[in-house]
This record gives C-alpha cells, structure tokens and sequence, in this order.
C-alpha cells in the first residue's frame, strides 16, 4: 500500500474576536467551540471529553500565520479517537492502527503548517461502530484526486468528506467516501467565495442538500472552498447553509437554529481574506 493512499486499507469538507470565541450549547448537548489556538483547542478538548462528550466535526483554519480549531461536540455514544497536527505519515499510522482495531474514519481535515507551503498537517477522528463501508487518500494532487474521484463514484462511492489544501503551487486534496445510496451527490473543490451561495441554489433545485463545507487558502486574499451535496442527506428536514457569518453574528446563528429550532450543526469552517476580518460558514439540518 502507498503510504499517501489509504484505499486499500479501509474497505470493508478579527483575531482578537477569534480567541474570544465562547462555546455555544445546543438542545441535543451540542457544543461548537471555533476559532481557538492549538494550545486553546488542547484545553478545550480535555474539558469536553471529561464531560463524556465526542468531537464529530474538526476545522482547521489558517489566519495571519497561525493555526485556529473549530469543532462540534455531541455526547458521546461509541469509543473514539481524535488527533491532531499529524503529519502524512503519522496519519497513515494512526489510520492504519486505529482500523486495525475496528475503528471507522469519520472526520479528517487537512491544512496547512502555519503559513508554511510544506507538506501538510491532518486532523482525523475515528469512532468505533457499525456503518458502510468506506475508503479514504490523502496527499492527492488535483489531477489524482479527479482521476479517484470519477473512478470511486462511478462504482458507487460517495464523498463524504473532500479537504484542500494549497501548498505554494501545488494543491493536494484528502477523501473520505462511504458506499451508499445517497439519492445522488455533486462536488465543487475549487469554489470562490461569492459562488458557494449559488451553488447551493443551484443544488436545491436538483433536490440535492449539503453535507459538507470546507474552506482552503489560496494564493489570493481570498479563501475558496469545498462543498458536498448529497440527495439523502444525514437528518431530516431541510438543510440550511450560513456562508460567512461575521464571527460577533455566529452565536447568535448558532442559538437560532440550534437551541431555538432544534437542528444540529453539521459544519463550521473559518474564513479570512476578502473582507480583512474572519467569518465562519455554517451547516444545520436537523436530527
């Protein structure tokens, strides 16, 4: 097995107001925390797994040179494992330990070091329960990862999670698919800013919703994205879409929908560049 290709091996997306971020409880013991230091988000972890909570969602975003962590937590309801800062090799290792143990890859995001254009870091996490089967790479460059991607969906995979990252000229892309119906998918990997809107316009109009939503830095001032819709999505219900919410509106958002509505997060991912500040986009549907 290549050691940047995990496919054989599993069958079977302002500063000083980021670091103020508080976490937001929702109705079903949900917790977002977003925009902390690594150091931070260290913390944070620990308080929140001695609560008997699961992290099930991890964003890493680069601002100004440094690294900020966003995360959903729920109470936890299988054994897990979370990791973070892993290089490609260290994720391959804990990739290959954690399914050897019967683990499952759910979440994995890639980034990048800082505002380093050497090779990137991983976040990953595994829960230890029953569920489709499912495949995943790492360190594909775009033109891999289309040739996967075609090749894996034609055979009747779904993406369920497709991180960028940019590396100076290069940008390398990480998936994690699952085999099942979901009633049909589309996937954007190199989206502007101003076009995420409509394409999940455009996506409603297919009878399709989002599952995943993740930005990337370019080699512009702006971020681009990646984004996952799928015709069956997880929950039920409508699916809502908040694309680059001002970090002093995300609690007021996240308490709407997810305390006054009763929805889950699906998705957080920061944002910086186009207007000079740092926003979150922000995925809900409920259970």
């Amino acid at each position: 097995m290549k050691r940047r290709n995990l496919l054989t091996a599993a069958l079977a997306g302002s500063a000083g107001a980021l670091l103020g971020a508080s976490p937001s409880r929702a109705a079903y013991g949900e917790v977002v925390v977003r925009g902390l230091t690594s150091d931070q988000y260290h913390d944070k972890f620990l308080q929140l797994k001695e609560k008997g909570l699961m992290p099930v969602w991890i964003d890493a975003t680069q601002y100004d040179g440094d690294n900020y962590f966003s995360a959903i937590w729920r109470p936890s309801t299988a054994p897990w494992v979370a990791k973070r800062n892993m290089t490609g090799q260290e994720y391959q290792d804990e990739f290959d330990t954690h399914v050897r143990n019967g683990y499952r890859l759910t979440n994995v995001r890639s980034y990048r070091e800082g505002s380093k254009d050497s090779d990137p870091l991983y976040a990953a996490i595994w829960r230890k329960e029953s569920g489709p089967p499912f495949v995943a790479y790492h360190g594909l460059n775009m033109a891999a990862h289309q040739y996967k991607f075609e090749q894996l969906t034609r055979d009747g995979w779904a993406p369920l999670n497709l991180s960028v990252v940019h590396l100076g000229t290069e940008r390398e892309v990480t998936g994690l698919y699952v085999h099942q119906d979901v009633g049909g998918l589309w996937a954007l990997q190199t989206l502007e800013w101003n076009e995420v809107d409509q394409a999940v316009a455009k996506a409603e109009t297919y009878g399709l919703q989002c599952v995943y939503l993740t930005s990337w830095d370019t080699i512009s001032s702006a971020d681009a994205y990646s984004i996952i819709f799928w015709g069956y999505p997880p929950g039920s219900q409508d699916t809502v879409v908040k694309h680059e919410v001002f970090d002093s509106q995300v609690d007021t958002e996240l308490d709407y929908y997810t305390v006054q509505r009763d929805y889950l997060t699906r998705c957080i991912t920061g944002s910086s560049g186009h207007g000079g500040g740092f926003d979150y986009s922000l995925v809900f549907r409920r259970p």
